[in-house]
Parts: C-alpha cells; sequence; structure tokens
C-alpha cells in the first residue's frame, strides 16, 4: 500500500509543478521548459489534426460503404444458404420421386409379364365349343 502512495503523491507533485509552469508560461506570453521542443511537438499535433479534419468525412464515408457492402453481402449470404436449403429438399423429394417411380414401372412390369404368361396359359388349355358344350350338358343333366 506504501508504494501505491507514493506513486500517486509523485504523480500528483508533478501534475501540480506542471500545472504552476503553464500558468506561469501564460503570463509571460513565452515558453521556459524546452520551447523547441514543445512547438515541433505542437506542430506535428496541428498538422495531424488538421490532416483528420480533411480526410474524416472520407473516412466516415468509407466506413458507411463498407458497413453497407457487409450488410448486403450478410443478406445475400443468407438468401443463398435459405436457396440452398430449398434445392437440398427437393433433390431429396426428386430423388424419392424418382424411386418411386421406378418401382411403380418395375411392379407394372411384373404384373403385366404375369398377366401376358396368365392370358397365354388361358388360350393354351382353352376348351374347344364341343368340349364345352358336352360339359355344360353333363352339369345340367347333374351327372
Amino acid at each position: 500500500m506504501g508504494l501505491y502512495f507514493l506513486v500517486f503523491c509523485i504523480s500528483l507533485l508533478m501534475f501540480v509543478v506542471w500545472a504552476v509552469l503553464c500558468r506561469f508560461e501564460e503570463s509571460r506570453q513565452r515558453r521556459l521548459l524546452l520551447p523547441r521542443m514543445r512547438n515541433w511537438i505542437d506542430s506535428l499535433l496541428i498538422s495531424g489534426t488538421e490532416y483528420f479534419k480533411r480526410h474524416i468525412r472520407y473516412i466516415i464515408r468509407f466506413l458507411f460503404t463498407l458497413s453497407w457492402y457487409y450488410g448486403v453481402h450478410a443478406l445475400l449470404k443468407a438468401g443463398l444458404r435459405f436457396i440452398a436449403k430449398v434445392y437440398f429438399v427437393l433433390e431429396h423429394l426428386f430423388e424419392k420421386n424418382r424411386t418411386r417411380t421406378k418401382q411403380l414401372r418395375r411392379e407394372q412390369r411384373e404384373q403385366n409379364s404375369y398377366l401376358g404368361h396368365l392370358n397365354q396359359h388361358k388360350s393354351n388349355v382353352k376348351l374347344s365349343d364341343k368340349k364345352q358344350a358336352a360339359i355344360k350338358k353333363r352339369a345340367l343333366q347333374g351327372e
């Protein structure tokens, strides 16, 4: 705790000395301590401030433009992700539909081939008209 208090006291003393020196220099209207270096630092600060004032409009315009572009980019990215999700859902549905269509065609071919076999067998074992009439006559007579 003593070290912190010592640093605080030294900082406070330096601030008071600096404030008194500035007040004294204002009353004399000239700088007493390191006048050339302080004038050079002042000129650097003034030129930097003037440069910043001249370019602040462009800096702000650049920041707004950049923010606008990032916002548009984020919006387009979200739109692209949405479209990609819709695309994958539709592709899944199309694939499901394609699989079901193939299955139905296969079933239809199997049905057609079975019916074709059945019809062919029916025509092969068909009784002649005389035999049909004889069977019908026997059935009616009760034999």
